[in-house]
């Protein structure tokens, strides 16, 4: 039995290898609320002008405008 699995290639594109439809289609939904927390707390970042301080340097002309 192959053990439920999401890996992400170079681009970030989710991977799923899992034994049945149903595990298949929760790893699915698992792997989308992963990308959309991430999106929702990148734009949460966004908005408050501090990207920055957790992105790195290279967002500081973008949280100043």
């Amino acid at each position: 039995m192959i053990p439920d699995t999401i890996r992400r290639d170079e681009f970030g594109v989710p991977h799923i290898h899992a034994a049945t439809e149903p595990d298949a289609l929760f790893a699915l939904g698992y792997a989308q609320a992963t990308d959309r927390t991430t999106a929702i707390w990148a734009h949460y970042l966004a908005a408050r002008g501090q990207a920055a301080s957790v992105l790195g340097a290279d967002y500081l002309e973008r949280d100043v405008a």
